[in-house]
């Protein structure tokens, strides 16, 4: 009681002194550091400690699981983490180890530092510095969405580098959505805009890139909380469970674990082993290396807060090596988790539908009606599957991003702030030609017309907010019970289901005692593949009662589709069949509907058939 002599003194410890199964006396450190506690738990379970501190720490709110985790680590956690402080007295506490005793049990039970530690309940704080990738950030903003940490587990910080307004619009809407509880995002001029993806073995160019990332580094040791730090560069992919992941990495002897992740500029992964032999070749579970890029690595706070980067003292001129040479010091392992092998992205904004090429105004278009009622998931899949078995002749296809600009082409070309250019490559995807417009479009329109239901791009921001405003400009009306065209109501449901009736389980049962015919670019790679025992009992199938009645080749996008249509049209129809796989793009709708009106059923399975093939 005497060593409660400050008022935040909230722990009292001492030596321990284990007899019976050890003989064993714990010198305990004088000092007691929150950072040495998350390593190792330093702290007996029968110290003395004030009401209060537990009652403000909440320490008896942590759900641990006594047959897993260190029950008493979690709470001494809890407390230090408050802000009190731990004294050592001299008194020794005697604990007799015995067989049957449970926290020796518990101890050699196996259980890893994870589950000791009870890592399960941690909060980490995710930092990103976004450069203002606009190619990139879609795919990113759904890695956010979809990691699968608890999402009130992470503190998020977004270091906005771009100097690019509209980028921060876009930033700022999102966090403005998503479900993070703690989200912190502010603005910072580190380098000229646009440096990220400048080529860094120009001259000069690499220098500013160090120096920029270093600004950013130095920026987070200051300011970073929490026990783990979590950096993921902007263009980096990670696996969705990659936190779980790397934090089964660590032990108390482990200063970072990293996901690896293939270079732009040499062969091999930024990585290396011991003599800076860069990995070039996958390897297995976790291993102990030399050092990493920065890509995606998760650090214990102490170790990034009392580094300092640098970026040009010889002989380790770059960061991030010259961070881990420093390390060396520490004792502390390095260790690159392969399970979490990330995607490096380029930020190419030459392709279709990145967000630079439509106007701003598309971006905050209010899809709340066009998302209403839609038909998604498992449920959507079902309703193909139902639909094509059921008694009337049936036709289900799909209205994507190419499909949608070469429909609404003459609506979206009038729009004062919509660039041609892009226009006519987003049109292209379509799968037909410009040649085809004039004798294809009449037919085009009439399918869209006489068709009962689309199936229309749907849960994917960006080509979701492009056929929203395509679909308003060439007059549709949309709203929750579906969309209207022409005097007529048409169901939705998302096409992207039409690519998930493998993963659920629907794919074969939609086949069942069909005879097909197929129509595509690869439609004879196709059919081989749908006869293919081994492949179909591979992906959930079981006996083949199908067969491939008729085949069709398509020429690519660069090709007019003129002639296909009429060869199809005329001896296609001609066979015996009874269901119709498309992968033609826009050509898919007239052959749908053509094969609705001659009383078969058809499905445009856009490019499922490079995923069948590609399996």
């Amino acid at each position: 009681m005497q060593s409660f002599d400050r008022y935040d003194i909230g722990v009292v410890y001492s030596d321990m002194d284990r007899f019976g199964r050890e003989n064993v006396t714990s010198d305990m450190p004088v000092d007691v550091s929150l950072a040495e506690m998350t390593k190792r738990n330093v702290i007996h379970c029968a110290s003395l400690v004030r009401r209060e501190a537990l009652d403000l720490s909440l320490a008896f709110s942590i759900p641990a699981d006594p047959k897993t985790e260190h029950e008493d680590w979690l709470l001494w956690l809890a407390v230090l983490r408050q802000g009190w402080k731990a004294k050592k007295q001299p008194a020794v506490y005697r604990y007799r180890r015995h067989e049957e005793g449970r926290s020796l049990a518990k101890a050699w039970a196996g259980n890893t530092y994870f589950e000791r530690r009870g890592l399960r309940h941690e909060t980490i704080t995710l930092f990103i510095a976004l450069s203002g990738r606009t190619a990139v950030w879609p795919r990113f903003r759904q890695f956010l969405d979809q990691q699968t940490w608890p999402h009130h587990q992470v503190r998020l910080v977004l270091m906005d580098t771009s100097q690019d307004a509209r980028f921060g619009r876009r930033v700022r809407r999102w966090i403005a959505e998503c479900d993070y509880r703690d989200v912190r995002y502010f603005t910072e001029a580190v380098a000229e805009p646009g440096l990220a993806d400048q080529d860094r073995r120009a001259e000069g160019v690499g220098d500013k890139v160090r120096l920029a990332a270093a600004r950013i580094y130095n920026r987070l040791a200051r300011e970073a909380t929490g026990e783990f730090v979590w950096v993921i560069e902007d263009d980096v992919i990670p696996p969705n469970n990659a936190a779980e992941l790397l934090l089964r990495g660590f032990d108390e002897h482990t200063a970072t674990v990293a996901g690896p992740y293939r270079s732009r500029f040499h062969d091999g992964y930024v990585a290396w082993r011991s003599g800076r032999d860069i990995i070039r070749e996958r390897g297995d579970d976790v291993e102990t290396i030399e050092g990493n890029g920065l890509g995606c690595t998760l650090f214990r706070i102490d170790v990034l807060r009392e580094a300092l980067f640098t970026c040009r003292q010889p002989p380790y001129v770059d960061f991030d090596p010259a961070f881990y040479e420093r390390l060396k010091t520490a004792n502390l392992k390095v260790k690159l988790c392969w399970d979490v092998e990330c995607g490096h992205l380029e930020n190419d904004t030459r392709p279709i539908m990145t967000w630079d090429h439509w106007p701003e105004s598309w971006e905050t278009a209010d899809l709340s009606d066009y998302r209403a009622g839609f038909l998604t998931g498992r449920e959507a899949c079902q309703w193909i599957v139902d639909t094509l078995n059921g008694p009337e002749p049936a036709a289900i296809w799909g209205l994507s991003d190419g499909d949608a600009a070469w429909w609404c082409y003459d609506a979206l070309a009038k729009l004062p702030d919509v660039d041609r250019r892009w226009l006519d490559k987003l049109a292209g995807t379509s799968g037909l030609h410009p040649e085809d417009r004039d004798e294809l479009w009449p037919l085009f329109d009439q399918a869209c017309r006489s068709a009962p239901h689309w199936l229309v791009q749907y849960n994917w921001d960006t080509a979701e907010r492009f056929t929203n405003a395509a679909l308003t400009a060439h007059g549709v009306t949309i709203d929750p019970e579906g969309f209207g065209y022409a005097r007529s109501r048409k169901r939705k449901v998302d096409c992207n289901v039409v690519y998930k009736l493998l993963d659920k389980g629907l794919w074969w049962p939609l086949l069942e005692g069909k005879r097909i015919a197929i129509v595509g670019g690869h439609a004879d790679e196709l059919a081989k593949r749908l006869m293919d025992m081994e492949f179909v009992k591979g992906t959930g199938g079981d006996e083949i009662t199908w067969s491939v009645a008729a085949t069709q080749s398509c020429p690519d996008k660069s090709m007019p589709k003129l002639y296909t249509w009429r060869r199809v049209s005329g001896e296609f129809f001609v066979a015996e069949w009874d269901l119709l796989l498309c992968s033609a793009g826009s050509l898919s709708a007239i052959l749908c509907e053509q094969t609705r009106r001659v009383g078969r059923e058809a499905i445009d399975i856009g490019v499922l058939d490079h995923r069948l093939l590609k399996n």
